[in-house]
C-alpha cells in the first residue's frame, strides 16, 4: 500500500500527497486534498491507506503503456466507505486539464461495510487516455462527509496469465522505493 509515505497527525487531518499522483486542474480547494491517512481501520495491509475527501478528483501516473489500451485492463483494489452514502467512481482522464475529461466505468459504494475488496473491468472504455483516476462523492450529492479509503491498488492486463498460471502486474499502486 501507502507505507512508505507519513502523516502529520493520527487521526489523517493532514498527511503527505503522494507526489506521483495528480490532481486535475483547476485544483480542488485545500479541504479537498487527498492526502495518507494512518490506521489499520482505514488500511486493507499496514496502516497506511490513501484518503480521499470532499468532491476531489484524483489520477493515478499516466500508464507507460504503448501498445496495450486501458480497455484491456482490470485493477484489484480495496476500499473503506465510513458512510453508507460515499461512493467511488473509477475511471479515465484523457488529459489533467480539469475533470471534464473524466469518463467514469465503475461505481464503489459498499455501504459502510468496512474495507472490502473490489474488481474493475475497463473493458468498456472506449477513449485513448492512460490516466486512471478516482472520483470522490458521495451518492445522495451532497459534500458533507465524503470520505473513501483506498489501498493496495494493482493493475494488470486481464485474462494475461503466463504458462505457470501466473497474473502478470505490469504496474501496482506500492510506489515504495
Amino acid at each position: 500500500g501507502f507505507e512508505t509515505y507519513s502523516q502529520a497527525t493520527v487521526n489523517g487531518a493532514t498527511g503527505d500527497e503522494p507526489t506521483c499522483w495528480n490532481r486535475p486542474y483547476p485544483r480542488e480547494a485545500i479541504a479537498a486534498v487527498p492526502q495518507i491517512c494512518k490506521g489499520p481501520a482505514y488500511a486493507s495491509s499496514g496502516n497506511f491507506a490513501l484518503m480521499l475527501k470532499s468532491q476531489c478528483v484524483y489520477a493515478m501516473p499516466e500508464l507507460k503503456i504503448d501498445n496495450i489500451s486501458v480497455s484491456d485492463l482490470q485493477m484489484e483494489l480495496y476500499v473503506k466507505q465510513p458512510y453508507a452514502k460515499n461512493q467511488l467512481e473509477v475511471g479515465v482522464l484523457e488529459n489533467l486539464n480539469g475533470d471534464a475529461s473524466f469518463t467514469p466505468v465503475a461505481t464503489i459504494n459498499n455501504d459502510g461495510t468496512g474495507i472490502t475488496q473490489q474488481f474493475i473491468d475497463f473493458s468498456s472504455y472506449t477513449g485513448t487516455g492512460k490516466i486512471i483516476a478516482f472520483r470522490n462523492s458521495n451518492s445522495d450529492g451532497s459534500t458533507d462527509y465524503a470520505y473513501n479509503f483506498i489501498d493496495d491498488i494493482n493493475i494488470f492486463i486481464a485474462n494475461s496469465q503466463n504458462d505457470c498460471g501466473i497474473t502478470m502486474l505490469p504496474h501496482n499502486e506500492g510506489f515504495e522505493t
